[in-house]
């Protein structure tokens, strides 16, 4: 599935391509595809497939097409505080947008079958914590504009309070074959920053 917009240049690009066919309608979900680069969850060798409209599937290592995901971000209505659950995680690209629309106050689990995976997408995010601008305009934003008389001494109180949790989880099947769930890591924003 995808191919139903043009490919991009560049991220951007491909964010213009999405609205201009409609996939992308809402501003929160404009900001987060536009906040996370889909060709930093590619493998290095295939990132030149990055900003097609297409799936992509590498070994275990798979991308739906961004129309899937803008889709499916319109469809949930997302906001900040809520919670999602995203069961085949994959390389984490769906859940890190829906992370920076629910911010630190949502809640925002993978999970995922495959433990190569599971590292793939931990590995990612900790590269987009530690490299992006957007990890902490999201954490910090607002509906409101700052205006002149905001203290900053609150506003570093509140980022000093902050702590950004992110489970990813592995499944594993047991010897009864029952599924069961463990927590490969706990991040917080400082343990990712000190890597």
């Amino acid at each position: 599935m995808g191919g139903a917009v043009s490919a991009g240049e560049d991220n951007d690009e491909l964010v213009d391509n999405l609205k201009e066919a409609y996939y992308i309608r809402s501003a929160r979900v404009e900001r987060a595809f536009r906040a996370v680069d889909r060709a930093d969850y590619y493998l290095e060798d295939y990132r030149d497939h990055a900003y097609k409209d297409l799936a992509w599937r590498h070994g275990q290592i798979h991308l739906s097409a961004p129309c899937i995901y803008s889709e499916v971000m319109e469809a949930l209505d997302l906001h900040p505080g809520l919670s999602f659950l995203n069961l085949g995680s994959g390389t984490g690209y769906l859940s890190t947008m829906v992370g920076l629309i629910l911010g630190p106050l949502g809640v925002n689990h993978g999970m995922e079958l495959h433990p190569d995976v599971v590292l793939y997408a931990a590995q990612r995010l900790e590269r987009f914590i530690r490299t992006s601008s957007s990890f902490d305009k999201f954490e910090y934003s607002s509906d409101t504009t700052d205006d002149d008389n905001n203290n900053n001494s609150d506003e570093l109180l509140k980022k000093e309070l902050r702590v950004h949790r992110v489970s990813v989880f592995l499944l594993q099947e047991d010897a009864s074959s029952q599924w069961t769930t463990w927590t490969l890591k706990n991040y917080r924003t400082k343990e990712l920053q000190n890597h």
